[in-house]
């Protein structure tokens, strides 16, 4: 297998290098969108990991040219981002699956098997060809379960072939396949590595020799025979490797043999983990002079800061800087740092943003500084394979190390009827705040989803009365349930299968037995996806306020809540008076910033509980449940008063301040949300022509004044 990582943090990348080199991927890199872009048009890969922040071609515009000259590649982002929107316009991109910085390498690793398999058409975590077995997840290769001992490109040859049974691979093509640019082997080299990996697979028992040489051409995975069968059909022998082309007089030198036996490579046992571990510990001391020359751009800015000099340039090179040592740091255990750098790099934003830093602020980004220190000099004296087992493979842990799950992780319900099955997986999802519910096959679903309200379903296939596959069909169709996430977990991994599971609209599939970590990582996955395609469907993208679809929703909730308690609740209609002019006059990015500051000043100036959604292109809505309209006029003249204080500026440095108008009304019992509002609108109407509700009333423009007062 061949992948790509595209990122311009070489920290980062070296890190990534090691890791999927130690997991027997063939790795090239590249620094920027670029030379990425060069590398992905002239190589096939199988996996693509690309960064978001990169120079030259940035990786969303990467995703787009590359899905716009018809290549599907898988791709997997890293971002050190966390903006919903920023991840949501990458997997618009075309992008497959994305991980945040700092990230855990054994969780980007289980996602890159996943992309893997989901590339090659949903195979199943294990490989077979008769007795035969390759499980990518451990890096071995049993037959008869008995281990194989391979080195790693007998390895990699031996995955590729079983994961594309119908090609045939010429040499040139296993180069392109098994090795990166910078060290491609000679054809004598290919047919010694086969030979080679024939020579071990009869020496374990295996009298079909599974690898079948087209004269001429090059190699391909012939048909496997039945395991069933006692005696195999007579087929070649192992040893008569004939290659695709003549073999060449010249004697293999050192370079071109094949790598060294490994032994106990890809058995699987905690040395894996320990060869990381101690790699990583190497290219830590090697990032020092790298880490260090980031954290002198910091101090530089900061210099700067206290002395009120720090312009934009200075600025955007130290958020560059603290925007790298969130990903670096991240890689190496050090979470905390992580999120000191993060809040470093979000000081520079704001900072190149407003401004000048006041000495206040350049106090807090000089303790941030001198914590973040403290922080690397923890990693520089901690051994780095004890940084990453604390930070591998466990749940989260609370301030006294006992384990606990992120907040709201969700609820998971799984109808399944083997109930030995049950009661391993609750153990294994439990500790990461995971709230499960088990039911038997025979469960009415539809009552018990009514009742649980879970946010992620895990159905098998063969489930009695009906069938998995049948319950996720009427689900799909279900008004109700329709998005709701379903993961089967089956023992059936045919092609068959999995196609029928995909059709009906499983989310994803994994086949039994399934390794623990590999599953939390496919659940926290389909979550957090689904949570970002919820949080789409219910926010407005430019003002990040509910939309109007979701507020209808949740004030007709509301209105039920005040006829049940006899409560009071208001609601005001806040418009943005000749926003087209605005627009037409100004751009409509001005206009755009003009609702995004009105939207921001709603949301910091009223309570968490009321619900404020953009109802139309000029106008915001605000539900204020268990509030008279006393109340409400008095909490929106707090926020237009910082309406009124504000100016916006355009482009070529005209400066205006824009008017906003309001209106207001209080439920009465037995009407509905539409009668409430078409009453607001109407007294919003009243409002337009008096000086009561009207707010700022300077217009620097002259032009747009006048328009204004017709």
């Amino acid at each position: 297998m061949r992948i790509l990582v595209v990122d311009d943090d070489d920290v980062i990348a070296q890190a990534l290098a090691l890791a999927l080199g130690e997991q027997h991927y063939a790795v090239d890199l590249a620094s920027d969108g670029d030379m990425g872009w060069n590398h992905a048009t002239a190589c096939q890969y199988d996996v693509i990991v690309l960064d978001i922040m990169l120079p030259k071609l940035n990786g969303i515009q990467f995703c787009q040219k590359l899905r716009s000259s018809g290549n599907l590649t898988p791709i997997l982002l890293l971002t050190a981002h966390t903006k919903g929107t920023l991840l949501i316009e990458g997997l618009d991109a075309g992008a497959d699956d994305y991980v945040t910085k700092p990230f855990d390498l054994m969780e980007l690793l289980a996602r890159l098997r996943a992309l893997l398999r989901r590339g090659q058409s949903a195979l199943p975590p294990k490989i077979c060809w008769g007795h035969l077995r390759l499980d990518p997840s451990l890096c071995e290769v049993a037959w008869k379960e008995k281990p194989l001992k391979l080195t790693p490109k007998e390895y990699n040859l031996m995955e590729l072939l079983l994961r594309n049974p119908q090609r045939i691979y010429s040499s040139s093509s296993l180069i392109d396949h098994l090795w990166s640019l910078d060290s491609p082997p000679s054809e004598d080299t290919i047919r010694s590595h086969v030979k080679g990996l024939r020579q071990k697979l009869k020496s374990a028992g295996i009298t079909e020799d599974p690898i079948e040489t087209v004269y001429g051409i090059g190699y391909r995975l012939r048909k496997a025979i039945d395991p069933s069968l006692e005696t195999p059909k007579e087929a070649p022998k192992l040893d008569e490797a004939t290659p695709a082309s003549p073999p060449s007089e010249t004697s293999e030198t050192s370079e071109t043999s094949p790598s060294p036996e490994i032994p106990n490579r890809f058995i699987p046992s905690p040395n894996a983990e320990s060869i990381i571990a101690d790699g990583m510990d190497r290219l830590w001391k090697q990032s020092q002079d790298m880490i260090n020359d980031r954290l002198i751009c910091i101090h530089q800015a900061l210099a700067a800061a206290q002395r009120n000099q720090l312009d934009p340039a200075i600025a955007s090179n130290a958020e560059a800087a603290a925007h790298k040592l969130v990903g670096s740091l991240g890689m190496f255990g050090g979470d905390r740092g992580s999120v000191l750098a993060r809040e470093v790099e979000s000081w520079f934003e704001q900072a190149r943003s407003t401004a000048p830093a006041a000495p206040l602020s350049a106090t807090r980004l000089e303790t941030l500084l001198m914590q973040l220190r403290q922080e690397i000099d923890r990693l520089n004296n901690t051994p780095m394979a004890t940084t990453l087992l604390m930070a591998h493979g466990s749940p989260p842990t609370d301030a006294k190390g006992e384990a606990k799950g992120a907040e709201s992780e969700g609820k998971i319900m799984i109808m399944n009827d083997n109930a030995a099955l049950l009661r391993s997986i609750v153990p294994i999802l439990k500790p990461w705040g995971f709230e499960v519910i088990s039911m038997p096959g025979n469960a009415h679903l539809l009552g018990a989803l009514q009742l649980h309200q879970p946010d992620l379903l895990i159905l098998d296939v063969e489930l009695m009365p009906l069938s998995g596959i049948a319950l996720c069909k009427t689900l799909r169709r279900s008004s109700s349930w329709g998005d709701l996430p379903i993961l089967f977990l089956t023992a059936l991994n045919d092609s068959e299968t999995l196609h029928r599971v995909f059709a009906v609209g499983a989310d994803d599939c994994v086949s039994l037995p399934f390794v623990g970590p590999e599953l939390v990582t496919r659940i926290l996955n389909r979550l957090e996806r689904s949570r970002l395609l919820r949080n789409l469907a219910e926010t407005d993208p430019l003002t990040q306020v509910t939309n109007r679809r979701t507020l209808t929703r949740e004030a007709e909730n509301f209105l039920r809540i005040c006829e049940r308690h006899h409560k009071p609740l208001s609601l005001a209609i806040v418009e943005v008076h000749h926003l087209k002019l605005i627009n037409d006059q100004y751009g409509d990015l001005i206009g755009d910033d003009v609702l995004k500051y009105c939207a921001q000043m709603l949301r910091s100036g009223l309570r968490q509980e009321d619900l404020i959604g953009r109802w139309s292109n000029e106008k915001f809505v605000v539900v204020m449940y268990g509030t008279g309209i006393q109340g409400v006029s008095q909490r929106l003249s707090d926020v237009l008063a910082q309406l009124r204080q504000k100016s916006f500026q355009t482009d070529q440095g005209k400066v205006f301040e824009a008017h906003f108008h309001v209106g207001l009304s209080e439920y009465h019992v037995g009407e509905t949300f539409q009668d409430l509002y078409d009453r607001t609108k109407q007294t919003l109407r009243d409002s337009a022509g008096t000086t009561a509700h009207f707010w700022n009333r300077t217009i620097h423009s002259p032009r747009l004044y006048q328009e204004c007062s017709d």
